[in-house]
């Protein structure tokens, strides 16, 4: 099997021009619409439950299709920094004793909306901008970022961990 390799420019610029090109821009705007309303959905119910692991897959298949979808109307980069997400989530997936976190899905329902804004410009101007370098790096720092425990106190042989902006104390038992 043969390894190969894709460079792409930090900064690429799709411009539409044909008929058949804007026939997949605008079916690639629709699928973002109806891709970004199962994103939420999904984000909402890991919200309530983050064990639910179909609402995972569900997430992971979105940015999937985001990066096959950009791909395919020949915005590479799109498709790059749809499969950062798409590898976090293969993480999460693929891992029965890890869910998401609060942060996560915060960073994930931000970078659906980036999609959703991505498409409409595409939509309106017929060419869209998109520093993959930069998209990806804001992402996996939003996204593996540790949350501040303010406060850690140990008391015999539990752990407790206070947090200022929480409604409950945490206990951990060595």
């Amino acid at each position: 099997i043969e390894n190969i390799e894709y460079e792409f420019d930090n900064n690429f610029t799709y411009e539409t021009s044909s008929a058949e090109e804007d026939e997949l821009k605008e079916i690639f705007v629709e699928e973002v619409e109806g891709l970004a309303q199962n994103c939420r959905d999904s984000l909402l119910k890991l919200e309530e439950n983050p064990t639910n692991s179909v609402e995972a897959v569900t997430i992971r298949r979105v940015f999937h299709t985001y990066k096959g979808s950009g791909r395919m109307i020949g915005v590479h980069n799109l498709g790059e920094v749809a499969w950062t997400a798409e590898q976090e989530m293969n993480k999460i997936v693929g891992n029965k004793d890890v869910f998401l976190t609060k942060e996560q899905i915060f960073a994930l329902k931000t970078f659906n909306e980036k999609f959703i804004k991505w498409s409409k410009v595409l939509n309106e101007t017929g060419e869209i901008t998109i520093s993959v370098e930069k998209e990806q790096k804001e992402f996996l720092s939003q996204f593996n970022a540790k949350k501040q425990i303010d406060n850690v106190v140990v008391e015999e042989d539990n752990v407790i961990i206070e947090e200022d902006n929480a409604d409950e104390v945490i206990n951990i038992t060595p």
